[in-house]
């Protein structure tokens, strides 16, 4: 019996982003040219084997080297990529769910990687100056209105 219609050439894929807060500052990332040369929030793509939790704090490690703690999930947006490129080459179309989730340091020192080539601790001040992808100023937009605490 089919429960579900799921088309498995339409992939669903979690990406997780960090707000990662620093003495009131918002922890930003600049891409390399390369990936497009914009700002946006430090996180990454969920692996099949891992739940929400270790996939961020992990994502956030290998992206920056910072060990964080996680507070909240601050939103939720979904999109769609066409023609995303999977490991092993399958590109297919997927649809991106994106979760943001409140975080803090906790400890480590900031060593940017092959996909990012600068970083700002912004106040929220700071970010209309700042080039943001599309789906990023979204979330940038809408967590301006936010709590945080």
């Amino acid at each position: 019996m089919d429960y579900y219609k799921l088309d498995e050439n339409k992939p669903i894929v979690i990406d997780q982003k960090a707000l990662i807060l620093d003495n009131g500052k918002i922890l930003v990332l600049k891409g390399v040219a390369e990936m497009g040369g914009k700002w946006e929030l430090p996180g990454g793509l969920l692996e099949q084997d891992e739940n929400l939790e270790s996939g961020l704090k992990r994502e956030i490690k290998e992206e920056i080297g910072l060990d964080i703690k996680i507070s909240k999930l601050l939103n939720a947006m979904d999109c769609w990529h066409e023609g995303f490129k999977f490991y092993g080459g399958k590109i297919a179309d997927a649809h991106f769910v994106i979760l943001v989730f409140l975080c803090e340091k906790e400890s480590g020192e900031i060593k940017l990687g092959r996909e990012h080539e600068d970083f700002m601790w912004a106040g929220f001040e700071d970010l209309d100056k700042l080039e943001f992808g599309d789906k990023t100023i979204e979330l940038v937009g809408i967590m301006k209105d936010m709590p945080l605490s």
